[in-house]
């Protein structure tokens, strides 16, 4: 007999903080003291590797209202794993090419039809995710995550993103969280 699917704690996380979000009237919108990205890829460094080899870091995508996510090998939601991010890359809804319903709508008051897309691409990555097991360098790692949600909403109609793309974009075209990303 197949047990039922409860709630994973992810889904409920991501759901408090929005709500919270929305009880505080907060717009989605790039907010660095909150911590907010919306339509972001995230890196923060882990130390001291990143001391060693600066392109080493720790990697997350965020929803239309900017609520990271990141894998550790359970989904983290709102809190990254090593700390707060310290380079992001914004990128544009509107080349979201996925064929998905778009039916997650996270209340951002947008227009947009890709919005709702982009965000189901983004659970749609946590749910391959959430029963994965972490392994850095050749399986699955937060860098995998991020491919995964970029794959599935086909971003940029390209579909073969992964963790060597995303490390080298982060690397050089990344940009710093004022001087605490750069200090970092």
């Amino acid at each position: 007999r197949r047990m039922a699917y409860d709630c994973p704690y992810w889904l409920s996380h991501w759901r408090q903080t929005i709500a919270r979000d929305l009880s505080s009237n907060s717009t989605p919108k790039l907010d660095f003291a909150r911590d907010r990205f919306p339509f972001c890829i995230v890196w923060t460094p882990i130390h001291p590797i990143t001391w060693i080899f600066p392109f080493v870091g720790h990697m997350g995508i965020c929803d239309s209202r900017g609520i990271s996510m990141d894998f550790t090998g359970m989904i983290g939601v709102d809190d990254m794993a090593f700390g707060r991010p310290t380079r992001y890359i914004i990128l544009d809804p509107r080349h979201c090419r996925t064929q998905g319903e778009g039916s997650l709508d996270l209340g951002d008051g947008s227009d947009d039809p890709n919005v709702p897309k982009w965000d189901e691409a983004v659970f749609k990555a946590n749910q391959v995710f959430e029963r994965k097991l972490h392994c850095m360098l050749f399986g699955s790692d937060c860098h995998s995550h991020v491919a995964q949600a970029l794959n599935t909403m086909q971003y940029r109609g390209f579909g073969y993103w992964n963790k060597i793309v995303l490390a080298v974009w982060i690397f050089v075209c990344g940009k710093h969280v004022g001087l605490r990303g750069v200090i970092a």
